[in-house]
């Protein structure tokens, strides 16, 4: 089962993005022209354990019974970190990395993982502060490597989750040009069009998004953002197809105050044409 971090839609709290390992397997290689024979060997391991569920007992068991020959790779520090960022705890995953010194060639990758184990730290606890934190670090790391998408999607998701919906909107950019989007990017850039005012770049963005999965039709801030982009297009129809579609998957929402500030708004953006 996937981690509570990453969310998938069963929990609904951001769209699909997979595991820790979604992040962590762009982190994991050496570099193939400066990997070691021990390094090589040990993405072999790690290879041939990838039908393991993420985060089980059996995967962490099997995985350490490579330690004697990979601790210290670099390969093996990360994997570990992946595997218990995946069962949630993160202070095994930290430790894990610092169990042996990196060589020169994964001290990068293993900067990476410190990041991601934060970000899916601060998504499991909901914690501002946790966010706010990784908020930071992700936008440093991004000035000095602005190539680097998972790092750059990490940024724009935080933003999002911190209704930084304008600044959000640049590294999400980046990631979605770059090719290397997932699922979980093209919801997070609808929402944070829609929130920023961006009404047609949201609704050309939420077409996209509901092109690679009618599932975020169950993810209720996609359906708000959607509300606001269809209202404020003037197609009012489909601005209360997506209130009736979300309230009817989840009526408990029809109490909350989100849904009902998103009704209003969306009733001001139709010019009152939405009843």
């Amino acid at each position: 089962m996937n981690r509570r971090g990453f969310i998938v839609f069963h929990s609904l709290r951001i769209a699909m993005l997979a595991s820790a390992a979604f992040f962590l397997a762009g982190v994991n290689d050496a570099s193939s022209a400066n990997a070691t024979t021990a390094q090589i060997e040990c993405q072999r391991a790690k290879k041939a354990l990838a039908d393991q569920p993420p985060g089980g007992d059996a995967l962490l068991a099997a995985w350490k019974s490579n330690e004697g020959k990979c601790k210290g790779t670099g390969v093996y520090e990360i994997e570990l970190a992946s595997i218990y960022s995946d069962r949630d705890e993160f202070d095994q995953a930290r430790q894990a990395l610092h169990a042996a010194a990196i060589p020169e060639n994964m001290k990068k990758q293993v900067e990476i993982a410190e990041i991601t184990i934060d970000y899916l730290q601060a998504l499991a606890s909901g914690d501002q502060a946790r966010l706010s934190a990784v908020e930071k670090t992700t936008d440093a790391f991004t000035q000095t490597s602005p190539e680097n998408v998972a790092v750059l999607s990490m940024l724009g998701h935080t933003r999002v989750l911190l209704g930084e919906s304008e600044a959000a909107i640049k590294p999400l950019e980046a990631v979605i040009k770059h090719g290397d989007g997932l699922l979980g990017d093209y919801r997070n850039l609808t929402i944070a069009y829609a929130n920023a005012g961006h009404y047609p770049q949201a609704l050309e963005m939420l077409d996209q998004t509901y092109a690679m999965s009618q599932a975020v039709t169950s993810d209720e801030e996609f359906m708000y953002a959607a509300t606001l982009a269809y209202a404020a297009a003037g197609k009012v129809d489909s601005a209360k197809k997506m209130l009736t579609l979300i309230a009817s998957k989840k009526p408990e929402l029809l109490h909350d105050p989100k849904f009902q500030r998103t009704v209003l708004k969306a009733k001001e953006l139709s010019h009152g044409e939405l009843k």
